[in-house]
């Protein structure tokens, strides 16, 4: 008998604790016909307008701006190598979420600098910042290896 208390004493807990905290994700839309994960890279990059491939030059936490659910965001300088698909070329400025639940790259852009890897990503351009972009989990993007 004690030991059901305790278990319903320890769950309760864990339920209240756990209520406090307003919970968020990232969910992509993808067409009923897009079942795996190769089918969503192709029609990502389908309905993509700019792509490009490129070195991640920095990584910094992006002053005065905060992401989706007020979530810290993180900017990065890309080299521009090859235009997949666009015209953007030269060096660029990215702005991300933090991590998944933000649907943000930072974990990616992270790993492209500390293994010193390239990267290919869909671009969604900034209004009124030019040659400033948005990237996010839902579009196209991919560790590039060596």
């Amino acid at each position: 008998m004690t030991f059901r208390r305790v278990l319903l004493a320890g769950v309760l807990i864990a339920t209240a604790v756990a209520g406090t905290h307003e919970a968020h994700a990232c969910s992509c839309s993808w067409p009923p016909e897009a079942e795996t994960v190769e089918a969503r890279q192709t029609w990502r990059l389908d309905q993509a307008k700019d792509i490009v491939t490129g070195k991640v030059v920095t990584v910094t936490a992006a002053e005065g701006y905060r992401g989706a659910h007020g979530l810290p965001a993180v900017a990065a300088t890309l080299r521009v190598d090859k235009t997949v698909k666009g015209s953007v070329k030269g060096a660029i400025k990215l702005q991300t979420g933090f991590n998944g639940e933000d649907c943000g790259l930072a974990e990616l852009l992270m790993n492209a600098v500390a293994n010193d890897l390239p990267v290919t990503l869909e671009l969604a351009r900034i209004r009124k910042a030019p040659n400033q972009f948005w990237v996010h989990s839902c579009a196209f993007h991919r560790l590039e290896t060596r």
